[in-house]
């Protein structure tokens, strides 16, 4: 089976527009500090762009969830057909690939106001602000929450019953709004 045909597409093709788009927002708010005034649109769009395909990427593994997809590895891991609704949206953060994925999702979508209330220093801040949103989206190229097994198995692992808990469902959402925030 080729790498390619490994993920689940979607997600993935999301994953890598993200990086690419989020490498075009570096380089404008990069000519942005500089000096170039010109950058300051392009570098908006391209900001804008990279927020689309994160939360695409987050919503197909939030319909891979509630469909209870096995075929994706991530929610063979995390979800299983005995799991309430709320802790299998809870199985989005339950591992490192959905953690980042939903840190990678509140800082994209923070990052849009955050573009047009900074001012004249847009440029030095959305720069470094975008090169912590690349290491999120590097560490998920990598580690690619779609990747897809050979068989669809008929039930998934479940949740860790340490993380069965009403708390999983809030604490995690809020906690990576706080890491965002001080970003």
């Amino acid at each position: 089976m080729s790498a390619l045909s490994q993920l689940y597409l979607p997600g993935a093709i999301a994953v890598w527009c993200a990086l690419a788009f989020a490498l075009a927002a570096l380089w404008g708010y990069v000519d942005l500090a500089r000096g170039d005034e010109s950058a300051r649109g392009f570098a908006r769009r391209a900001y804008a762009f990279f927020t689309l395909p994160v939360l695409a990427s987050a919503f197909v593994l939030l319909v891979a969830l509630a469909r209870r997809d096995f075929r994706i590895d991530y929610v063979f891991q995390y979800s299983g057909l005995d799991l309430p609704w709320h802790y299998q949206l809870a199985a989005f953060w339950a591992g490192q690939k959905g953690s980042f994925l939903i840190w990678l999702f509140w800082g994209a979508l923070i990052g849009v106001p955050l573009t047009r209330s900074i001012g004249r220093h847009e440029g030095p801040v959305m720069g470094i602000y975008v090169l912590a949103q690349l290491g999120l989206l590097f560490i998920l190229v990598r580690e690619n929450p779609f990747l897809m097994l050979d068989r669809a198995p008929a039930d998934g692992q479940g949740l860790n019953p340490l993380l069965q808990d009403d708390w999983m469902v809030i604490h995690p959402p809020s906690l990576y709004i706080g890491f965002v925030a001080a970003t």
